[in-house]
């Protein structure tokens, strides 16, 4: 993460109560894809970076074989964040050229 939004993401996390901060982390754990997210008519499109926890890549795999009419783009060389925080004016470029 870019050191002039790491000193916000750390406030803003330091401001979670415990209690708010561990039903946050049990409700994400626990997440399951609902069946009718198949019935869906919205174009699909994961991103995930090569040097995610080996849970989050297993997770953006499932969502595509979920969808198979889903993208995935897997980041070479960047971890959980580095895409959208750190190279924001990239995200926002490829985004807008895939709507």
């Amino acid at each position: 993460m870019r050191a002039n939004l790491f000193a916000h993401y750390y406030e803003d996390t330091r401001k979670l109560s415990r209690q708010n901060l561990m039903a946050f982390t049990k409700a994400s754990s626990l997440y399951q894809v609902k069946p009718s997210l198949k019935e869906s008519s919205a174009r699909v499109r994961i991103i995930v970076g090569e040097k995610e926890a080996k849970r989050m890549l297993a997770s953006a795999r499932y969502l595509h074989d979920f969808l198979p009419d889903s993208r995935l783009e897997i980041k070479a060389g960047l971890a959980h964040g580095q895409y959208a925080i750190n190279q924001l004016d990239l995200y926002v470029k490829e985004l807008l050229e895939n709507l």
